[in-house]
């Protein structure tokens, strides 16, 4: 029967390349507080394009989505959602302010968990918000032929309610007594979340609000800045290959921790360095939004569309955007592949 008890970390054997990587995130969270703490008016629109991101990754990872155009309008923009997806992507952005806003002062227990859930389909007339899974469920693989196959059965929905309380009751024992690093136990609540799979649907985007929530609550608010969601998102299916490998035997208590914290660090790791990278040039150094542009294409391996330097320089205008492109065009460093909505540059 699975046991909730983090205090096997104070023994650990941890990785080295494991405490390597911490001891990155915090020289680099270093200097993300410099930055931020100075420049705090300058990040509003990476803000706003962090949320419009999380949003629409976290939703894209369950196969739920619409254009950029109608995600913006509801996100950012105001507009009321007009059908499902945008009632679900709403809650989400909401939930994700929330969590921004007031992390502070959000606890983390099960009845919150249940809460935030709840939010999440608030807009919805689903009726399944804050409830937790009424029968057992089961985690499938679907192969391109359509075949199923059962790669893990999640805790009996019997058992969910306890083992949720259990979970939440561990994980603040182990912040109190403060003899653990937060960075190795943030990994495993999320995956003795993921593998209690406590809904009938939303655990994965509840999971991914969580992560927010506890790194934003242990002062790891790089989030806020660069979409985490999106890292996972953009990492494929080896989201769900590390996920697969490291639960298993998790029922018997033998579940592969490290395999997943040794994903999620890297993922938290490349936050911080594109951080670095964007704010170094855009509010440390001052670089003329020509020279940031130029500098973006520069580090280009292989083709980008406009789309892709707008959302990496949300803070530049995307008519100065297109001016720089075209002048990259005439000097013949760029060459255009496609036409219209498809088109594509690259460097000559």
């Amino acid at each position: 029967m699975k046991h909730f008890d983090y205090s096997f970390l104070h023994k650990a054997q941890v990785p080295l390349d494991i405490y390597r990587m911490i001891s990155k995130i915090y020289e680099y969270r270093g200097k993300q507080f410099f930055y931020t703490n100075k420049n705090s008016k300058s990040l509003d629109k990476y803000i706003l394009h962090t949320k419009l991101h999380s949003t629409v990754s976290s939703n894209k990872i369950e196969g739920i989505f619409t254009t950029n155009k109608k995600s913006k309008e509801v996100i950012i923009e105001g507009r009321s959602p007009s059908n499902l997806v945008e009632q679900e992507l709403l809650g989400y952005s909401k939930v994700f302010d929330l969590i921004t806003n007031e992390h502070k002062n959000i606890d983390i227990k099960s009845s919150v968990v249940l809460q935030l859930h709840r939010d999440i389909y608030r807009y919805t007339s689903l009726g399944i918000g804050g409830k937790y899974k009424s029968t057992d469920n089961v985690i499938v693989s679907i192969d391109y032929l359509g075949n199923r196959r059962v790669i893990f059965k999640p805790l009996k929905a019997m058992y969910t309610e306890n083992a949720m309380f259990n979970m939440c009751e561990a994980y603040n024992e182990e912040i109190k007594r403060d003899l653990v690093e937060p960075l190795l136990l943030i990994p495993i609540f999320i995956l003795d979340f993921l593998s209690i799979h406590p809904f009938d649907d939303g655990n994965g985007r509840t999971s991914r609000l969580l992560t927010n929530l506890l790194l934003n609550k242990q002062g790891f608010d790089i989030c806020n800045y660069i979409s985490y969601e999106e890292k996972i998102h953009e990492s494929g299916s080896t989201y769900y290959d590390v996920l697969n490998k490291s639960s298993k035997d998790w029922h018997d208590n033998k579940a592969d921790y490290f395999g997943f914290i040794r994903y999620s660090l890297a993922l938290l790791l490349e936050s911080y360095i594109e951080f670095n990278q964007l704010f170094t040039s855009s509010v440390i150094t001052k670089s003329s939004k020509r020279e940031r542009i130029i500098e973006y294409i520069d580090t280009v391996i292989g083709s980008f569309s406009k789309r892709e330097v707008l959302d990496k320089l949300p803070d530049i205008s995307e008519s100065t955007i297109e001016r720089i492109i075209k002048e990259q065009l005439d000097m013949n460093y760029l060459t255009k592949i496609g036409e219209r909505k498809t088109t594509r540059y690259k460097k000559r």
